[in-house]
């Protein structure tokens, strides 16, 4: 008989036990749900000053490239080259700016863990790839105020030699920058230093918080 009531007390205990620490789960997941979803907002505000100032931009771009086109001459052909390439790739940049803020907005941080996590790591992978693709603009800030009626006809051969160096580096570093960004070297210091500002930092601290839950979840 006081078997019976020492094994009663212990499922009662072990029941209580399963309830405290069920409790603290969820407990753990709304704080963490609530530190996620402020560092989001975060993102979001840098993703809404970036499309506006993207917009700015790409109208200045787009009515200085106008006028190149409208008053055409062979010798504006690098200055069109270049700059309908550097508002390509910031247009494809606006496009990014604005699916980040639609990606960040449609996480749901009651949801599960699991599909939050995933959100957060498609975003993130989303933001790193957006700046691999940025650095490829690099090379055409070479070459834009080239003329087509002097260069390379009417220009000495070591001003050739300097700018055909300059655009090459460029153009090497642009591509090297664009195949090391990943995110097998998303942690090294020079790939933090190139995307500090793309709000990627901010995803990352969330991913950190469920990392937590799934770090607690195991513990007990």
């Amino acid at each position: 008989m006081e078997n019976d009531d020492i094994i009663t007390k212990w499922k009662t205990q072990d029941t209580r036990i399963e309830e405290v620490i069920s409790i603290n789960k969820k407990l753990l997941q709304e704080v963490l749900n609530m530190k996620a979803g402020s560092s989001l907002r975060f993102l979001k505000r840098i993703k809404g000053f970036g499309i506006a100032g993207m917009l700015i931009w790409l109208l200045l771009l787009g009515l200085i490239l106008g006028f190149a086109i409208k008053h055409y001459s062979p010798g504006g052909i690098y200055f069109i080259l270049s700059v309908g390439m550097i508002f390509l790739i910031n247009l494809k940049g606006l496009y990014d700016y604005i699916r980040h803020l639609a990606m960040a907005d449609a996480i749901r941080y009651d949801g599960n863990v699991i599909e939050i996590q995933e959100q957060l790591s498609q975003l993130q992978l989303s933001l790193l790839n957006h700046a691999r693709f940025m650095v490829l603009q690099a090379p055409f800030w070479t070459t834009f105020y080239l003329n087509g009626s002097w260069f390379p006809s009417q220009t000495n051969t070591l001003y050739i030699v300097i700018q055909s160096i300059i655009t090459v580096c460029f153009v090497w570093l642009a591509v090297w920058l664009y195949r090391n960004m990943t995110m097998e070297n998303i942690d090294r210091k020079w790939v933090q230093k190139l995307i500090e500002g793309s709000g990627i930092n901010q995803v990352k601290k969330a991913l950190n918080f469920y990392r937590e839950i799934e770090q607690y979840k195991v513990e007990n």
